[in-house]
């Protein structure tokens, strides 16, 4: 395959000890229909995977479906769906996966929906690496019967043992909207459009940015015979972002990333530590074969949920419900991005009425004769610091990370397809914690290169950045003055390329 995202390069450790490791396998529970016991966990995430176009969604208790940090119990989204609109005739048709799916389980057979209680048409799950090679037989086999005959990735076994498949752990699932009985959505209820999509849902066991992050591949297929003009593929969400009613979202239009933080440092979930939740468009729709990227945002509050298909394909395409445009409050002018600006500097349009979001981000239009596919690839990235502006700009950091590792195609040259780095850039030993003058702290470096030391404070914002020069391998003793900062909590961070360790300190009067 053309790029695995294990890790991005050789910086990044895995997660030691943090996945749950797969023992041997019995013969593969099998589910009839809609299959909602899969979830992807291999790293700081674990949220579920359906065979419906939802994801992050616990459909069978109704319960928030992505917890994080996994192992917690504390979750920062709700729900989320692929969303499909477009033109057949000139009218509207659409397609929702949001608490109801108006996908079914299952491809297609000409233009029509295969049976959907087949037995195949259910969530696979592989992983990079097994505890044996029966384990790993047993599952790959598994794959190979059920899977890979409806359109799923081949997956060979590497020489050292390891499965080729997308990040360190994969599942595949292919669903299709072409049964009219599935589309009853209040948001849709239209005839369908007749597509096919094999979603491949991968995520990586590395520390840092794609330890925090999961990618959806979706490949959507035109079988239903007619001719899908002015299509736009968009992905929903329901984040809530621990408590639901505290939540803000925004956009930044210039990397396709949509988002939701906290309004306060104080969560009911999260408590100060909030997380801020990025999705982001790593390749859209290509339209003369150049990627689309996200072309609108639009978001809403519960209880004004779209309930129609000409209200959700006016958000998709960044228009009010009515059709209308939307006006940006600052710049006064027509935007198709809603509340495109920055909340850790404090600048241009920004939420700023808490309440129980929900988020769309569109790319389109482009069209689809019978016949044509669309990749489109997602991602979910989550960032985690002191506060939650800071968590929103050690997000978008990570999101920076793994859009570089994606369009790299393959980021680990050089470095064996899983296999862990040997060491890493460790930063511990803060003290005096709380300091008043010099913070001495015990920098451990794997290689060798430039350091550099930064300081941000409660906002966000970077008060002291410093070049220390070229550091070898090895444990080197650092002192810091913090006599110019004010008394507060602060997140010190060193670098070394590619990698970087962050300790707090708390600087006293």
């Amino acid at each position: 395959m053309m790029w695995m995202l294990a890790g991005i390069g050789p910086s990044l450790p895995r997660l030691a000890d943090a996945a749950p490791t797969p023992g041997p396998l019995a013969a593969p529970a099998r589910a009839a229909g809609v299959d909602n016991s899969q979830v992807i966990d291999v790293n700081n995430i674990r949220m579920f995977v359906t065979n419906t176009g939802s994801v992050a969604y616990d459909k069978t208790t109704g319960s928030p479906g992505l917890e994080f940090p996994r192992g917690t119990g504390r979750t920062c989204v709700f729900a989320a769906g692929l969303w499909l609109g477009g033109k057949v005739g000139g009218v509207t048709r659409v397609a929702i996966s949001e608490y109801s799916d108006e996908f079914g389980p299952g491809a297609m057979v000409g233009t029509a929906p295969d049976d959907p209680n087949r037995p195949e048409y259910r969530v696979y799950k592989l992983w990079r690496t097994y505890s044996s090679a029966i384990a790993r037989n047993t599952a790959l086999a598994d794959y190979q019967a059920g899977a890979v005959p409806h359109g799923a990735p081949p997956v060979v076994v590497l020489p050292d043992g390891s499965l080729d498949i997308l990040g360190d752990q994969m599942l595949w699932a292919v669903y299709n909207d072409a049964d009219p009985a599935h589309h009853t959505n209040r948001a849709g209820s239209t005839q369908p459009l007749g597509v096919e999509v094999r979603q491949t849902t991968f995520a990586s066991n590395r520390l840092g940015a794609l330890g925090n992050s999961v990618f959806i591949k979706y490949k959507i297929i035109n079988k239903g015979g007619n001719q899908l003009d002015s299509m736009y593929v968009s992905q929903w969400s329901d984040p809530d972002d621990g408590y639901a009613l505290d939540d803000l979202v925004g956009c930044d239009p210039s990397i396709g990333l949509g988002f939701v933080y906290n309004a306060t440092n104080s969560d009911v979930i999260y408590g100060s530590t909030v997380p801020a939740v990025g999705y982001d468009f790593f390749q859209g729709p290509k339209v003369l074969g150049v990627p689309l990227s996200m072309t609108s945002f639009n978001k809403y509050i519960n209880g004004t949920d779209p309930d129609g298909p000409s209200k959700t394909y006016n958000f998709m395409k960044g228009l009010n419900s009515d059709g209308t445009p939307v006006i940006n409050p600052v710049t006064h002018l027509a935007t198709n991005y809603q509340v495109d600006g920055d909340p850790v500097a404090a600048t241009g349009w920004l939420d700023i009425n808490p309440a129980d979001r929900r988020l769309m981000l569109s790319s389109g239009p482009f069209s689809m004769a019978p016949g044509d596919t669309q990749e489109v690839v997602t991602g979910i990235v989550i960032g985690q610091s002191i506060d939650r502006l800071s968590s929103v700009s050690q997000m978008r950091h990570y999101d920076d990370l793994v859009q570089a590792a994606y369009d790299g195609g393959n980021p680990n040259v050089g470095v064996p397809a899983g296999a862990p780095p040997a060491s890493r850039l460790a930063l511990t030993g803060a003290r005096p914690n709380p300091v008043r003058s010099d913070l001495a702290l015990d920098l451990v470096c794997a290689h060798a290169g430039a350091v550099r030391v930064e300081v941000f404070d409660l906002g966000g914002r970077r008060v002291l950045d410093r070049g220390l020069g070229e550091f070898g391998p090895g444990t080197h003793s650092l002192r810091l003055d913090m006599r110019a900062l004010g008394a507060g909590l602060y997140l010190v961070r060193v670098r070394q390329g590619m990698e970087s360790a962050v300790v707090r300190a708390v600087r006293m009067r």
